[in-house]
């Protein structure tokens, strides 16, 4: 995501998403050239969920954006029921469909995980790897690892992987304490 603006003045906020440029206007072409080609170089990796994760992170703080879900929709067998967000624990991706944990459970819906975490609070849940998103009171401890990735030790005694490029992404509160 490449940032322009006439404001300097959000230039570190820019950063603090994860911005892979900041054209401050008015720019020139070799600065334009340049700021392409830092987007395209990003767009080569195969994994963009890290992007995703920077752009859901950008939309939650769009003033008038809707608020975030406070209940899904789950169709399980013959019946459907509303699971309130407030019992999810930590989601996985699983195929074409996305686990829900929650109050003990494990849900199967069919959504990708990028989408299903577009609706949900990104100050109480965190992506913290490319097929995995953890509500934040429900992490128990964090070890690192080698190479800046971390294990996250879970309530419930699960360990997920916390990989450097989503520790990255993670809120300064937390992310300056590792």
């Amino acid at each position: 995501m490449v940032f322009t603006t006439a404001y300097s003045e959000y230039a570190v906020k820019a950063f603090e998403l994860q911005a892979l440029d900041y054209l401050l206007k008015p720019f020139d072409r070799d600065r334009f050239r340049l700021s392409i080609e830092r987007t395209r170089d990003a767009l080569k990796e195969s994994d963009h969920s890290d992007v995703e994760e920077r752009v859901r992170r950008l939309l939650a703080q769009i003033p008038g954006r809707p608020a975030a879900a406070n209940q899904i929709l789950v169709r399980e067998s013959e019946r459907a029921f509303f699971l309130p967000v407030d019992d999810i624990q930590r989601i996985s991706a699983a195929g074409n469909y996305i686990e829900v944990y929650a109050q003990g459970k494990v849900h199967l819906i069919r959504d990708t995980l990028s989408s299903f975490a577009a609706q949900l609070d990104t100050n109480e849940f965190l992506r913290v790897h490319r097929s995995h998103v953890v509500r934040v009171n429900f992490i128990a401890e964090m070890r690192p690892l080698f190479h800046g990735d971390y294990e996250l030790i879970l309530r419930d005694g699960q360990s997920l992987a916390l990989s450097r490029r989503y520790k990255a992404l993670l809120p300064a509160a937390i992310r300056d304490r590792l």
